[in-house]
Formats: C-alpha cells, sequence, structure tokens
C-alpha cells in the first residue's frame, strides 16, 4: 500500500528532521508498525534492521544512521546523498535494489532489498568465502557479475567511483548471484587536485595517523591513491575489485596487516605474492589478472570494469569453454517503482526527480490516472496550486471516494484562499474517513483562522469520539480554549495532553505560565522542571523556559536557561539587554558584561547598565 501522507510536511524533509526516535529497538519489534524485525546488523554509524514486512509477507532490509549521528548536518547529508544515489540506480540484478525511503517512527528509513543465504555465517561475499570451497569457474563468474553490476552504476552516474568494494559490501542469496551494495560513499565529481593530499606530510615523511584518519574506505581494499586521499576514478574501484579477486582465491587479503597505518603502507609500497604461489589452483593467466588490477599505478590497471569485464569473459572461454553468465542489462520498472522512487524524492526535496518518475509511469501505464494524485501532492509542495488543483481534479475522476485525495484538495483550496471549498473539501474527507487525524485537524486550524471557535471546538469534540484521544487533539482544544478565555478548561486540555505527549516542551511550559498565572507556584516549578527535562531545542522554548524561572523568582536557573537561548544566536538587542540585568543581579559581572555587549552590538541603548558592570568589575579585582 502506498504511504500518501510521505509526501506532505516540512518536517519530512530529512535536512528538518527534529525529533529522532532515540528508541533502541529489538529482535521482535515492529518498525513503523509494519516491518517485523528478526535481525540487526551495526555498523559505526549505521543501522540495518533484517525485516519481514507484514503487509505483504516479504523479507526487506532498513538502512539508517544511529539516532546520536542525525544530530550532525554532515551525516544528515551523507545519508540522503546515498539513498538518492541508490534509488537512482533503479534496477539490476548485481546491485541490490533500494525501493523507496520513508520515515517511520520519526526517522527515515532506505527500504532496500533483503538477501537472504542458507549459510548459517550470513549473506556477504566473505561469508561465503569462508563457508564453502570456490572454484576457479565460480569465482570468474562471480567476479563477471561484479563488473555487471559496477558497469550498470556507471551507466547511471558516470564518473561514479564507489570507494568501498570489498567482500562484505557484495551480498550473495540463496541464488549465489552477486550484488553489489552499501552507496553511502559514492563519489561523482573528484575533489579539486590542488586540495587532495595536502598535509599528509610532516618534516618530508608521511603522517600515517593523519592519513588513517582523513582517508575514506576499508584500508584492506583501499588503493594507494585512495590511502593519499588524491582524486579517485574507476581506477580506484578496480583496484578494490582486485582486492576481492585475490581474498577470493587465497582466503587473506593481498595487504592486511596488524594495524591501519601498517596496511596503508603495505598498499602503498609493497608488492602483493601472486595468488597462484599460495593456491596452487589459481592459473597463471588468472593469478596475472588479478595482479594487474593491484598495480600500484593507476595507468597500470584496467582502464574501465568494461574493458576488466572482456578480459574476464575471455578467460573464463579459454579455461572453461563456453561463455559466463552475464546480465548486462537492467531490469524493467513496474509502476508502483516508479511511484515509490518519486516518493523518495519528493521526501528529500527532489522534486524534478519525483516528477520525472511519475511521468514515466504515466508512460508506462497511461490508464494509471491516479498517478496524478501524487503530482499533485509534488505541485503542492512546490507552492503551484493552481497546477496542484488541476492534477488533482484529474486525480479525482479515478479516485472520487478516496479522503487522502479530499484532504488534499482541501489544502490546495486553503493555499488558494478559497476557504469555503477547503472546508467542503475537507468534510468530505470526514464523510469519507472519519477517523484521521489530519483531516479534523486542518479543518480546525481554518475555523480558528476564521475565528469560528465554537465549530472548531465541536471539530475536536467529534475527532476525540472518532479518533480517540491524541495529545494532538488536546493542543488544539487548548488553543481554542485560549482564544476563548477559559484558561482553567485549557489548563484542564494541556493536562490531558501532557500525560499522552510527556516530552512535548511547548505544553509543558504552556502549564507552567499558567500554573504561575493561577498563583500555583509549586505546580509551575514542577512543570517548568518536566520542561527542562524534555529538553528544550529551541530559541522560543529556552527564552519561555527562563521567563517562567524568573516569575518564580530562581534567577539562577533563569540566566542558565536563557545563556542556552542566547547560544542559539537568535536574541534581540532587548533579550541580551535583559540578560545582562540578570547575571548583573546574580554578581556575575563578567556574563554581564559580554551579553551587554552583545546587546549594544544590536541596538540597545545599555550605556547606565554598562558603567555599573565595568564598575563593579574593577571593584571586584581591587
Amino acid at each position: 500500500m502506498l504511504n500518501y501522507e510521505l509526501f506532505y510536511g516540512v518536517s519530512m524533509a530529512i535536512g528538518n528532521v527534529t525529533t529522532i526516535n532515540s528508541a533502541v529497538f529489538r529482535v521482535g519489534d515492529q518498525l513503523g508498525g509494519r516491518y517485523q524485525i528478526e535481525e540487526i546488523k551495526r555498523g559505526n554509524m549505521g543501522i540495518v534492521y533484517l525485516c519481514v514486512d507484514q503487509s505483504t509477507q516479504q523479507p526487506v532490509a532498513l538502512k539508517t544512521f544511529d539516532s546520536r549521528y542525525f544530530c550532525s548536518d554532515r551525516c544528515r547529508l551523507a545519508f540522503l546523498k546515498e539513498a538518492s544515489t541508490w534509488i537512482q540506480l533503479e534496477r539490476h540484478p548485481n546491485i541490490v535494489q533500494a525501493y523507496s525511503l520513508q520515515q517511520l517512527d520519526s526517522q527515515p528509513y532506505l527500504l532496500l532489498e533483503r538477501i537472504q543465504s542458507p549459510h548459517y555465517r550470513g549473506s556477504t561475499l566473505k561469508d561465503l568465502i569462508f563457508s564453502e570451497p570456490l572454484s576457479v569457474r565460480r569465482m570468474i563468474q562471480i567476479g563477471v557479475h561484479i563488473c555487471d553490476g559496477m558497469i550498470h552504476a556507471l551507466s547511471k552516474f558516470p564518473g561514479l567511483v564507489h570507494r568501498d568494494l570489498k567482500s562484505e559490501n557484495i551480498l550473495a542469496g540463496s541464488d549465489g548471484l552477486p550484488k553489489i551494495s552499501d552507496f553511502g560513499m559514492t563519489l561523482e565529481k573528484e575533489p579539486d587536485p590542488s586540495a587532495a593530499g595536502s598535509g599528509i606530510q610532516r618534516n618530508g615523511t608521511l603522517d600515517l595517523t593523519l592519513m588513517a584518519q582523513r582517508m575514506t574506505g576499508t584500508p584492506a581494499f583501499a588503493s594507494p591513491e585512495q590511502c593519499l586521499s588524491l582524486s579517485l576514478d574507476t581506477r580506484s574501484d578496480i583496484y578494490s575489485f582486485g582486492c576481492i579477486l585475490y581474498h577470493m582465491a587465497v582466503k587473506r587479503m593481498p595487504f592486511h596487516r596488524d594495524s591501519i597505518e601498517k596496511t596503508i603502507l603495505a598498499q602503498m609500497f609493497e608488492a602483493p605474492v601472486p595468488p597462484q604461489d599460495l593456491n596452487g589452483q589459481i592459473p597463471r593467466n588468472y593469478s596475472d589478472l588479478i595482479l594487474t588490477c593491484l598495480e600500484k599505478r593507476p595507468e597500470n590497471r584496467f582502464d574501465s570494469f568494461s574493458s576488466l569485464r572482456q578480459e574476464l569473459i575471455y578467460l573464463y572461454e579459454v579455461l572453461f569453454g563456453g561463455k559466463p553468465v552475464s546480465l548486462r542489462a537492467g531490469l524493467p520498472l513496474r509502476v508502483e517503482d516508479y511511484v515509490e522512487r518519486a516518493q523518495s524524492f519528493a521526501f528529500i526535496h527532489q522534486y524534478v526527480h519525483a516528477q520525472s518518475e511519475l511521468h514515466k509511469a504515466l508512460q508506462a501505464n497511461p490508464r494509471r490516472a491516479d498517478v496524478f494524485y501524487h503530482l499533485s501532492k509534488i505541485s503542492f509542495q512546490q507552492r503551484q496550486f493552481e497546477r496542484a488543483l488541476s492534477e488533482s481534479e484529474k486525480a479525482l475522476t479515478v479516485m472520487p471516494h478516496d479522503p487522502q485525495l479530499h484532504l488534499l484538495r482541501g489544502r490546495i483550496y486553503r493555499a488558494l484562499s478559497r476557504t469555503g471549498e477547503a472546508e467542503q473539501a475537507y468534510q468530505q474527507a470526514i464523510q469519507l474517513d472519519p477517523t484521521q487525524t489530519a483531516t479534523y485537524t486542518e479543518l480546525v486550524c481554518l475555523l480558528i483562522d476564521r475565528k469560528d471557535y465554537l465549530s472548531a471546538e465541536r471539530v475536536i469534540r467529534d475527532a476525540l469520539f472518532y479518533c480517540g484521544e491524541e495529545g494532538s487533539l488536546y493542543l488544539l482544544l487548548a488553543e481554542v480554549q485560549e482564544h476563548k478565555g477559559k484558561f482553567h478548561e485549557q489548563y484542564q486540555s494541556l493536562e490531558k495532553a501532557a500525560a499522552l505527549l510527556p516530552k512535548h516542551v511547548g505544553c509543558l511550559l504552556t502549564l507552567a505560565e499558567l500554573s504561575s498565572r493561577f498563583h500555583r507556584y509549586s505546580n509551575a516549578l514542577a512543570w517548568a522542571f518536566k520542561a527542562l527535562r524534555a529538553t528544550p531545542r529551541t530559541f522560543q522554548e529556552w527564552h519561555r523556559l527562563g521567563r517562567v524561572f524568573r516569575q518564580l523568582n530562581d534567577l539562577r536557573l533563569a540566566a542558565e536557561a536563557w545563556s542556552r537561548a542566547a547560544a542559539l544566536g537568535q536574541g534581540d538587542a532587548d533579550f541580551y539587554l535583559e540578560l545582562a540585568t540578570l547575571y548583573w543581579n546574580l554578581r556575575e559581572y563578567d556574563e554581564a558584561w559580554t551579553y551587554a555587549l552583545e546587546a549594544e552590538r544590536l541596538g540597545a541603548d545599555g550605556h547606565h547598565l554598562k558603567a555599573k558592570i565595568q564598575s563593579q568589575r574593577r571593584h571586584s579585582r581591587v
């Protein structure tokens, strides 16, 4: 079933994800209420959940970053890039397919083909190497398949460099067909050659520690130029591919040493022992092919995976007669595949790619007019509201009873300031499905804008009846009651919301503010501490928390909260002047001086306060 709601909402963009699920999932848990976890694989920063899709009973894999790393812009962008690249590779039998990018439990996941192996060790090529003996025939066949996968990837992204080809990133299922995985470090354009490799020498010698810190990829499979952080091209991947062939041939790496630094030195300067010398079953011409891949200078290796593939096929014919199986062509996509890919690109705001995929879906099946629903959503996100309305009308001809379509049309009408038609569309969506909270929320917001608070409250009561008690609905009810001046009823609604949403900082702060207004100071302090434990994130939240503590005469906590707000760099002149005064009252004059200067820089008249602070600072130094 397609996830229509994936298109909508600013919070769906990876770069804007602010609430990351920090829960630790275990085997047996369900992700998104749909994917049953059977096994968990953890890397340095990433996690892969091996699951069964409960709606289709199909095995799938879900990849994401460990939630700790989503605080890093670099990590979020790396995940976005990996997802975009992998999805655009489409379908090929020698590449692990990426189906879509989804948001589950407030965190983005890349939905992947799951490769299942009969071997107890696992499904990687490394597991296969140590699970059963590999004949030379099969080694060469596997090599041809890997070349086919890389040739397909390069046809989609000319100049692509995988940068982490290794035995553990080649998966092999029960059919034995190898599939390339992990496109998280792919490189499409070379870095600036003038900057590459700089700063890795000290006193005229290589600084191996710095090299190890800077290089990307796995040292045991990395080319010499990759170890030096130089510009890379396909020949770097061919070197890594040579390490894979070597690994299959002799069950060990050509340059694996007992430290990263020693491994890097070996990759750069040592000659590999010929595979034939370590395994007498390896023919010399195959051993020589592997050594050509492992040449230190890129120009001495094969220049492309196509030429390498041709050489492997020729070698197979010479040794065994006939031709190996080669799967050069990609697999055709279904309409559902195009739609899922479009959803993924819309998720990361790549709207041009998303629209292109949907037009391909229409070319594949012009009768699939529901595709216009998805086009309409993308146009809506691009703020092309008239076009979105036109596309939604085409969808309406085949989806007249779809509540999600009527919800979308309500949003479009509202954006066009056609509020009467928006209300009708929302009401139609509710009639078709009275259990969707989002529709009630949209309708209530429209009624609040029109100051029709009586109708808004009635709609929320209906939503609570049909959808059950949800914290978001009580928050809306509290907002309506605030507009109506019913502050005690607002407090009661917020209490219910806080019970359902115990980490909602805004709700907890409003309860603290109302408690203070009602002179219930112990309650106000309790709510303020709950807000503090819920970890405010925005300037506004820290500022409100500080104001509550100040009203409760806890100047120390007020100053600490406002200092956290100041660290976000969003305060105006009055805020910094108020903060400087607060530290003056706490007799912390250096802090007061710093914030007084910032207030003056932003245009505040803080001359009198500065003079007092400076006097006290001089006095304290005497």
